[in-house]
């Protein structure tokens, strides 16, 4: 700390020392950050937003924190571990979905996924159209037909089958043999036929899984779930396939804020929000989000108050307003103003 020669200067300095102290100590902390915060709000009313930040100036912090910025394995760590204690909490055995999720809220989410029609016309027709579930199709027409023909429909009565007479007749070899050429003439049918199986699935599905299907299996899956303890619904998934889930989406978050698109939407965003809100109080604009004085006031005490309590008990903030204000006090600019008005009041 600055050596302050001056004994004028001294006393000075420690009476200021002493009025900061106060400021900051006790109740009076808390009395000197609402004014200030009240002032500050006051003031934002008298700002624009264009006034104080500029869309470059956001664009660039985007790119430092969100696209630039090195995320340490330690969160992606800490991530997981929150998770697994999610699972693996006394407060999962003892909550129930419908808790979490409330019947209401439910009936809302299934009258909206309900009402998407045209969402749920192309993903059926994606899904038929597929190779997958061509091949998927095919094999159980297949297997459905083969088994028709070939096996007993009640496994009981070993003869009741299409072909139950002719297995009497017939060595089992034959039989096999037949079996196996009907099912590859079947394969070959159904995959010349593909297209044809695949457009009048689409239809058949379009039509069986309409509105009323898709309510009635939603609200049939909810009956089921809505009682289960919130432990048993995470049972379906292991601690070890959580942890992997964080660490894809991770890994996901690492590869898109790195492309174009990200990039230029961020930026388009930007955009967007300055139209909104450059020309409107910074005041209005923090409103807007849903913040008041007061609450910002309330999270302040809550937060800064007991920092600085104890800041003030271990003398932290002691040196730290003497090391601000000594170098000022033991400035040659003080001692000349202290000379001149000691000069200037005829004592020394």
């Amino acid at each position: 700390m600055s050596e302050i020669a001056n004994d004028t200067a001294r006393a000075l300095f420690e009476a200021h020392v002493k009025h900061e102290l106060a400021a900051l100590g006790g109740d009076a902390v808390l009395r000197t950050l609402a004014e200030e915060v009240g002032k500050a709000f006051d003031w934002l009313g008298t700002v624009t937003l264009n006034q104080i930040a500029t869309r470059a100036q956001i664009v660039a912090v985007i790119d430092r924190y969100a696209i630039q910025f090195r995320i340490g394995g330690g969160i992606t760590e800490l991530a997981g571990e929150m998770s697994n204690a999610v699972f693996s909490s006394t407060r999962s055995e003892e909550t129930r979905v419908d808790e979490i999720l409330p019947p209401s809220l439910f009936e809302e989410f299934a009258e909206k996924i309900v009402a998407l029609d045209s969402a749920r016309r192309e993903a059926i027709h994606l899904v038929t159209q597929s190779n997958a579930y061509g091949a998927f199709v095919t094999r159980v027409l297949k297997r459905g037909i083969v088994d028709f023909v070939f096996r007993p429909l009640d496994k009981a009565q070993s003869g009741d089958s299409l072909f139950a007479n002719l297995a009497r007749r017939v060595p089992p070899t034959v039989l096999r043999d037949l079996e196996e050429r009907i099912a590859a003439r079947l394969e070959r049918y159904l995959e010349i036929h593909r297209e044809r199986i695949a457009h009048d699935s689409e239809e058949y599905m379009l039509e069986a899984l309409d509105e009323r299907a898709i309510r009635t299996v939603a609200d049939d899956v909810w009956e089921s779930v809505a009682p289960m303890r919130l432990s048993d619904a995470f049972a379906f998934i292991t601690s070890h396939d959580l942890e992997d889930f964080v660490v894809l989406g991770y890994e996901f978050w690492l590869k898109y804020r790195k492309t174009r698109y990200f990039r230029e939407l961020s930026t388009e965003l930007v955009g967007f929000f300055f139209d909104k809100y450059g020309d409107g109080s910074v005041a209005d604009l923090v409103s807007d989000m849903g913040v008041s004085r007061e609450m910002l006031v309330g999270e302040i005490q809550t937060f800064v108050g007991p920092v600085l309590a104890e800041a003030v008990t271990t003398g932290f903030l002691e040196s730290r307003i003497r090391a601000r204000l000594a170098p000022f006090y033991a400035s040659s600019g003080v001692s000349k103003l202290l000379s001149e008005a000691g000069a200037g009041d005829g004592s020394g």
